[in-house]
C-alpha cells in the first residue's frame, strides 16, 4: 500500500514540473499597442496620469513612413548635400569632346608633274577636323583643298604597302604613321628616295618589280610534270615556323629605298626586300630548288653589295629583319649553314 502511494506522489510531482516548464516557455499572445490604439505609441511615452486615447473606428491604422536615404533628389542646386557628406562625383565628359580652339598643323608636300619643276607646297590642316594618321591628312588635302595632289593608297591598314613614302625623313606607310602633335614642327612628306617619280608622291617601282620577278618567287618542285593542285603539299609545324618574319613582307619598298648600297647599285644589287624573299623560298621545306636559288646569287653584286648598314631593319614598317635574312643567305652560300631536311614529306599522295 505504501509503495502505491509513493508511486502516485512521484507521478503528481512529475506532472507539476512539466506544467511549470510549459508555462515558462510559452510566449503570451499580447497584442501590440499600435493595434489596440491605432497608432505607433511605442516611440512615445504617455504622460503620467493620462491614458492613451484609443483610435477612432473610422480611421484605419497607418504604417510608419520609411525615410529614403539621401533624399528623393540627387544633390545639386535645389538639393544641397548635407554637412559631412562626401561631394558628388563630377559628370563624365561627353564622348565626342574635343580640345577647345583649332589646332593648325602645317604639311609640306613634295609636288612635281611632267614638264614642271619640283617644289614643296604647304597646306594647313586643323587636326581637330582630321584623322590621326598622315594618310588622313593627305586624303583631306586632296578632297577639300587641292584635287591635283597625287599619291597611292588602298587598304589603310598597313597591309597592301601602296602608301609607302618618306615622312619626316623616314620611309614608312602613311596609313599607320601618326601625325606629330607638335604644331610648331611642319610634317614633311616626300616620295620614296632614289627612285624616278611618276607624279607628286608616286614613285616608279618598275625596276623593283622586275627584280622581284627575277628570283622566281613561287614554290618549285623537281617533279614538274605533276598536275598542279591535285594534292596539297604538307609541311610540319616546325618547318612552318621558320617562315615567320619572312612571309609578312608586303613589298612596300621602304627598306629597299633606304639602303645606300641600293642607291649606288640599283641596277645590279637586288636589295634587302628582294633578298629576304629569296631566303623565304630557300628556307621553305616544300621547295626543292634550293641549289638553283643559291646559284643565282653568286654574282658579286646581287648579294655581296650588302654592307650591313641596317637601315632596312630600322625602317621596316612591319618590324621585319631583312639584314638577318641576308646574313643567313651568305652563310648558306659559303657552306656555313645548310638547309635542314623537312620534318614531313610534302606530297601526301
Amino acid at each position: 500500500m505504501m509503495l502505491r502511494l509513493k508511486r502516485r506522489l512521484r507521478l503528481l510531482e512529475a506532472s507539476v514540473l512539466n506544467k511549470q516548464l510549459i508555462m515558462k516557455y510559452v510566449v503570451p499572445t499580447v497584442l501590440p499597442i499600435s493595434v489596440v490604439y491605432g497608432k505607433d505609441a511605442s516611440d512615445k511615452k504617455n504622460e503620467p496620469g493620462k491614458p492613451a486615447e484609443p483610435a477612432k473606428a473610422s480611421e484605419p491604422s497607418k504604417a510608419p513612413e520609411m525615410k529614403k536615404e539621401g533624399g528623393d533628389k540627387p544633390p545639386g542646386k535645389d538639393n544641397p548635400p548635407k554637412a559631412g557628406a562626401p561631394p558628388p562625383p563630377p559628370p563624365p565628359p561627353p564622348k565626342d569632346a574635343k580640345p577647345q580652339g583649332p589646332r593648325i598643323k602645317t604639311f609640306e608636300i613634295y609636288r612635281w608633274h611632267p614638264g614642271g619643276k619640283p617644289k614643296t607646297q604647304k597646306y594647313q590642316i586643323d587636326l581637330n577636323k582630321c584623322g590621326t594618321m598622315v594618310l588622313d591628312a593627305l586624303i583631306k588635302v586632296k578632297n577639300e583643298m587641292d584635287g591635283t595632289l597625287t599619291f597611292r593608297r588602298s587598304c589603310r591598314e598597313g597591309i597592301c604597302g601602296s602608301c609607302a613614302m618618306n615622312i619626316d625623313g623616314i620611309n614608312t606607310l602613311a596609313c599607320i604613321q601618326p601625325i606629330d602633335k607638335n604644331l610648331g614642327r611642319p610634317c614633311k612628306i616626300y616620295p620614296l628616295p632614289h627612285l624616278y617619280v611618276v607624279r607628286d608622291l608616286v614613285p616608279d617601282l618598275s625596276r623593283f618589280y622586275e627584280q622581284y620577278r627575277s628570283i622566281e618567287p613561287w614554290l618549285q618542285r623537281k617533279n614538274a610534270n605533276r598536275e598542279i593542285g591535285k594534292v596539297q603539299y604538307l609541311q610540319a609545324v616546325e618547318d612552318r615556323l621558320l617562315l615567320d618574319g619572312l612571309y609578312e613582307c608586303i613589298l612596300c619598298a621602304c627598306c629597299q629605298t633606304s639602303c645606300p648600297s641600293y642607291w649606288w647599285n640599283s641596277d645590279k644589287y637586288l636589295g634587302p626586300a628582294i633578298l629576304m624573299q629569296v631566303f623565304r623560298w630557300v628556307i621553305d621545306s616544300r621547295d626543292e630548288e634550293t641549289e638553283k636559288r643559291l646559284s643565282m646569287l653568286t654574282d658579286p653584286y646581287k648579294l655581296y653589295r650588302c654592307h650591313t648598314i641596317l637601315n632596312c631593319t630600322n625602317t621596316c614598317p612591319k618590324n621585319l629583319n631583312p639584314a638577318k635574312a641576308i646574313v643567313q643567305l651568305k652563310q648558306m652560300l659559303v657552306g656555313m649553314k645548310k638547309k635542314e631536311k623537312p620534318k614531313m614529306e610534302a606530297e601526301s599522295g
